[in-house]
């Protein structure tokens, strides 16, 4: 017999929170890429997944599916201009190979999707910040900027 000594009270519960991240930005890493078979639809795809790095959301995950082998060439379009527009936030002219991606640091804008669950919507370079309502001259911006 093995001691395992663990006791599943002292274990945080965050770590497995699956309710919906608030619509926003986050920094996050991409700490995992791989590319999996869809059950039903029997294709290839990419699954990247975000890991939020500050904030109250700290060590919150985000998957991301990129159906890149898809019969449908809409889907495939989607894809690619999704990771298209994730290396240009990551300051890639291209990406050659998803492992590449693995420890990457970004600024996710998360949503919900049709389903209910949170969803990547746009990505922007870390260490952004958004825009404040001062424009560069001190002015206030107007209420239509």
């Amino acid at each position: 017999m093995v001691l395992l000594n663990i006791n599943a009270i002292e274990e945080t519960p965050d770590a497995q929170d699956f309710t919906p991240l608030p619509w926003g930005w986050y920094a996050a890493s991409i700490t995992e890429s791989a590319i999996r078979t869809g059950k039903e639809s029997g294709k290839d795809y990419l699954n990247l997944e975000f890991t939020v790095t500050s904030g109250d959301y700290t060590s919150r995950k985000v998957w991301m599916v990129y159906s890149l082998w898809h019969d449908n060439p809409d889907v495939v379009g989607w894809a690619k201009e999704k990771l298209g527009k994730l290396a240009a936030a990551l300051l890639m002219p291209s990406i050659e190979d998803h492992e590449e991606l693995e420890g990457k640091q970004v600024e996710i804008k998360v949503g919900l999707n049709k389903k209910g669950d949170t969803e990547v919507k746009y990505y922007r370079a870390s260490g952004n910040t958004p825009p404040t309502p001062e424009s560069s001259n001190g002015k206030s911006k107007p209420a239509w900027a």
